[in-house]
């Protein structure tokens, strides 16, 4: 137990040191420290704990940032069946990484735009920088429309688990609960 616990802690400093330097963008840095917890925690609790999964998402999270979109799809699609299996679909650690996963293809798009643009200066990219294309928060919006709408063909979800169809029931039980007492 007492080992367990020293465990626990060690893996929860490097977890806590490495999301530092991820947000200060030593991602590099970050990678190894979160291996190495990875590494840890696995020898101390094994490979399908909970405790791994969430490392796991921590370093998808890097790799997302960092820009290597497809070590972190690979990563949050290894987290996640643990995560189901340990807190259930509805729990909003589950639907993190459901929302993380889904925003990879609009990451690798954004990728795609970006070399598009550095290729071509004088192409639509620029002119949209300056103002005359569609802004990024309405694509953020459409992006949102669309994954609400067709959350299958985004991040091939089995029908009827997808969070966001939950959070949308919701909304639609309090407006007409709204509705009804006024």
């Amino acid at each position: 137990m007492a080992t367990d616990a020293a465990a626990l802690a060690a893996v929860a400093e490097r977890r806590r040191i490495a999301n530092g330097e991820r947000v200060a963008g030593r991602y590099a840095a970050a990678e190894a420290t979160l291996l190495a917890a990875i590494e840890a925690a696995s020898a101390a609790f094994g490979d399908g704990d909970v405790t791994v999964a969430v490392l796991r998402n921590d370093l998808a999270v890097t790799y997302k940032y960092a820009g290597r979109l497809a070590d972190a799809e690979t990563l949050y699609r290894q987290a996640l069946p643990v995560l189901e299996a340990t807190f259930g679909p509805g729990h909003p650690e589950v639907a993190t990484v459901w929302h993380n996963l889904g925003g990879i293809p609009g990451r690798r798009r954004g990728v795609a735009l970006r070399e598009r643009c550095t290729r071509s200066p004088s192409s639509a990219c620029s002119r949209r920088s300056a103002g005359s294309g569609p802004s990024t928060l309405g694509s953020v919006r459409l992006a949102r429309l669309s994954a609400r709408s067709a959350p299958t063909s985004i991040i091939n979800l089995p029908a009827g688990s997808c969070p966001w169809a939950t959070g949308e029931m919701l909304r639609r039980q309090r407006r007409r609960a709204r509705r009804s007492a006024s």
